[in-house]
């Protein structure tokens, strides 16, 4: 044949023998395409998959060339894409609460799962809003899952004022236990009613005991199951501190009626 070839088709070549024969010969020629395949991965921000022993944490197309069982080649390509984490936010009415007092916090941003995590009591840890009372500085986690599958976490500190760390405790000198939802019982102010770490009791002029009880609850104003007598009355609070401490307020308190 002695010629080279490019294309498809049938080729003969004649050859001529002394006795003045000849002989024809001829060769059906065919190509095989080069054969390509391709796989398509989706993959998270910050995740990696590997192909052909790389590492691969970008989108982009990705091949490996080899040789067929044709002696050809073969292609086989990888088409990675990479897809953004989901944004969280967690929105938080305050950051720092009195002990007792309960704190909101939601995420912005809808998601088909939620994780919430804390060493503190949450009302529910796979809501988008929770509720907490804290009884202690802590932080509270979410982890949100999107609809592909990728997570993205985010995170808040909520500081927790214990009794003994408020500014200022707000005790009145007088209440009127009416039953009309306005200062119907004696108790701290700017403290939460299920608070535990306050004691207080209540005293008569002649230093009977009318009130006592754990709590900030407060009194109403009752003893021995009738109202007590419109008159002066001497209080005593105790608040426990976080450090084992107490502190002790005392002071005047009138009921009027």
């Amino acid at each position: 044949f002695g010629v080279e070839r490019s294309e498809p088709g049938t080729y003969c070549d004649t050859i001529f023998f002394l006795s003045g024969c000849m002989e024809i010969t001829c060769v059906e020629l065919s190509f095989q395409e080069t054969i390509e395949t391709s796989d398509e991965e989706q993959i998270c921000q910050g995740e990696s998959i590997i192909f052909n022993g790389q590492e691969i944490t970008k989108s982009g197309k990705y091949c490996l060339e080899s040789v067929s069982v044709f002696g050809c080649d073969s292609i086989h390509c990888l088409v990675v894409d990479v897809l953004d984490l989901p944004i969280v936010t967690i929105t938080v009415d305050k950051t720092t609460v009195n002990i007792g007092e309960s704190v909101e916090m939601s995420i912005t941003e809808e998601y088909p799962k939620y994780l919430w995590t804390s060493d503190q009591f949450i009302d529910c840890d796979d809501c988008q809003t929770i509720n907490s009372t804290p009884q202690k500085t802590g932080t509270y986690q979410v982890e949100v899952t999107d609809e592909n599958g990728c997570k993205s976490k985010d995170s808040i500190r909520i500081e927790v004022l214990q009794g003994c760390d408020i500014d200022e405790i707000l005790i009145p000198d007088a209440f009127t236990p009416d039953n009309n939802g306005i200062n119907d019982y004696f108790r701290i102010v700017n403290l939460e009613k299920d608070i535990d770490a306050v004691h207080i009791s209540v005293f008569n002029r002649w230093g009977e005991q009318v009130y006592s009880a754990q709590g900030n609850i407060g009194w109403d104003g009752m003893y021995k199951g009738e109202l007590a007598p419109e008159d002066v009355y001497i209080y005593v609070i105790t608040m426990m501190c976080g450090n084992g401490e107490n502190k002790v307020f005392k002071g005047n308190l009138t009921l009027v009626k």
